[in-house]
């Protein structure tokens, strides 16, 4: 997996992205848990909606699984990284299969797939990666399917499934997405089986993999909070620092203007005294020539 991804950075995307060992490095530890076990990396170019296409980029494309009603099931994704990444946020595509649909007014999946959630619309460089990325979809997913099974005979709607991604776009706000509604039909596909006659065996095969999704969103969850306080910790600092900063400025100045006028009047005091002095040793000065004159004439 790691000489597929390497080979498609050297010679597909040679120069395509600015951090490509982030990237790597990302794509790595994504794969290595149960969530990113099942996503290839394929190079695609970025479609937009309005059908201009930019050069190829790194697709990671496959099943993403999620855990809904105590059952395991795969919903097939295209996660697609932009050149600017990791300060770009990832494109992310729900693909239903032939037999199922895309759920209508769906809080986190539009029309065509694309995929909204806060984790995308908050992405910063510095505090979010694909592996808590693939966390926070899995576990929204699980509180609601993004896909259901199509009716028998129902036709399939074309919801630009050959729009890859929107490049340079921007998401509408989160706070701005419809609510859902409740679909009567079942969810997607089941990782494993969908027989109701599971052995204990597979039941708790798929009890240690919703272990191991929920110890996941746990982490990322406490790792978002730490980042979070962290940041927080680090703007009360940079702010007090700027108080200090401030208050020690103003003293000096004003000590400065203190001491300005502190030496101006010295100085004034210094030069009238010596005023005053002068003064009297002139005057004195004179009353001494007037009396040498007075003594020659007698």
């Amino acid at each position: 997996m790691a000489n597929t991804l390497q080979y498609l950075l050297s010679r597909n995307l040679s120069g395509v992205y600015r951090d490509p060992q982030r990237l790597i490095r990302d794509v790595e530890t994504l794969q290595k848990t149960s969530l990113g076990r099942n996503l290839n990396p394929t190079t695609e170019p970025l479609t937009s909606n309005d059908g201009s296409v930019t050069p190829s980029v790194l697709v990671l494309n496959g099943t993403l699984p999620m855990v809904y009603r105590n059952v395991t099931y795969n919903i097939p994704i295209d996660l697609y990284l932009p050149p600017q990444y990791p300060q770009r946020a990832p494109i992310v595509y729900v693909r239903p299969v032939s037999s199922m649909a895309i759920k209508e007014n769906h809080r986190h999946v539009g029309r065509d797939g694309m995929v909204y959630m806060p984790y995308l619309h908050e992405w910063g460089a510095q505090t979010h990666d694909l592996r808590e990325l693939c966390v926070w979809m899995s576990s929204l997913f699980g509180s609601e399917p993004p896909c259901y099974a199509r009716p028998a005979g129902a036709p399939r709607v074309n919801a630009a499934s050959n729009v890859a991604a929107t490049y340079g776009s921007r998401p509408p706000a989160y706070a701005q997405a419809t609510q859902s509604t409740t679909n009567t039909y079942s969810p997607y596909v089941a990782a494993s089986s969908s027989s109701n006659n599971r052995s204990r065996e597979a039941e708790e095969q798929e009890r240690r993999k919703q272990q191991q999704i929920e110890k996941e969103v746990a982490e990322a969850n406490l790792a978002a909070k730490i980042a979070r306080e962290e940041s927080l910790k680090e703007a009360k600092l940079k702010a007090e620092q700027s108080r200090l900063q401030k208050d020690h400025e103003e003293k000096l100045s004003s000590m400065r203007v203190m001491a300005t006028s502190k030496v101006e009047y010295e100085l004034q005091v210094v030069f009238r005294d010596a005023k005053d002095d002068l003064r009297v040793t002139l005057k004195n000065q004179k009353l001494l020539d007037y009396g040498k004159e007075e003594i020659q004439q007698l």
